[in-house]
């Protein structure tokens, strides 16, 4: 392949240095020096090819999907080259399944993510809720601190950003009814550009009940609140009102004159 890593690189140049040293720490001469290093070349051979067959195997683009960056060694120059394992940015699509007051959790994170040389960024989007539908989905959780601006442009229209930042990992905590839906996560390298794609399907459960559990309480209507919450507001409103009638009366006949009220009858001596 005319490619190296370095990990593998170091671990053949000890392997060989030690083969050498064995050799050299032995007190032989004339014809037994040149069997010794013929043994020693061979041994030296086995190994490197058993370190090409782990790089060629788990080293060498070991992605299966997405834009893999990667730095190697070229055998011929020794120099230090960026390489781009291209599989394809698409990584498919996951269903999931929570129950409803469940923590949703969107993992982005792929096995050869950590391989991937430079900083990278995570980017979650969900898909707007078209029109009649359904209803709007809710705000997205809070962005974490530090996580780097996405230009509002990037996104298709259809799709709104939710976070974008180091951590592959977006959890909605208690997710209600309204969390279901359509997600997408973006990893991008360090030069911005993409480098996999990864889709949710996500289908938020009803919360069974438990025999003899009390039903949920009614769902606030759009705009509004439950008929129990208004006719309690109703009846401490008047409530209210009639306890300050009978205050202000009682301040009212308090307050009144004594000359202005009707003079005691006179009796008849």
């Amino acid at each position: 392949m005319g490619v190296i890593d370095q990990a593998t690189l170091d671990e053949a140049s000890v392997n060989f240095r030690r083969t050498l040293a064995r050799v050299m720490a032995q007190d032989i001469r004339d014809k037994q020096i040149y069997q010794e290093l013929l043994w020693a070349m061979r041994e030296i051979k086995e190994d490197f090819e058993r370190l090409m067959r782990r790089f060629q195997s788990q080293v060498y683009c070991p992605n299966k999907c997405g834009r893999m960056e990667v730095l190697w060694i070229e055998c011929i120059f020794c120099n230090l080259t960026h390489f781009a394992c291209n599989r394809g940015v698409d990584c498919g699509e996951r269903q999931l399944w929570v129950e409803e007051g469940q923590d949703l959790v969107l993992d982005c994170a792929l096995p050869w993510h950590g391989a991937s040389h430079g900083a990278k960024t995570y980017s979650f989007y969900r898909g707007l809720a078209a029109a009649g539908a359904g209803p709007e989905p809710p705000e997205p959780p809070p962005q974490s601190r530090g996580a780097a601006a996405e230009p509002p442009s990037r996104p298709p229209p259809a799709e709104r950003l939710l976070r974008s930042g180091p951590e592959p990992v977006l959890v909605w905590k208690e997710a209600a009814a309204a969390a279901g839906g359509r997600y997408r996560c973006l990893m991008r390298g360090p030069a911005g550009q993409v480098g996999s794609q990864l889709s949710f399907n996500v289908t938020v459960l009803p919360r069974p009940r438990v025999p003899g559990e009390a039903p949920p309480p009614p769902r606030a209507p759009p705009g509004g609140l439950p008929p129990a919450a208004i006719a309690a507001i109703v009846v401490t409103t008047i409530a209210t009102a009639l306890v300050a009638a009978g205050i202000a009366w009682f301040c009212f006949r308090r307050a009144e004159p004594r000359g202005e009220r009707d003079p005691p009858p006179i009796k008849e001596s």
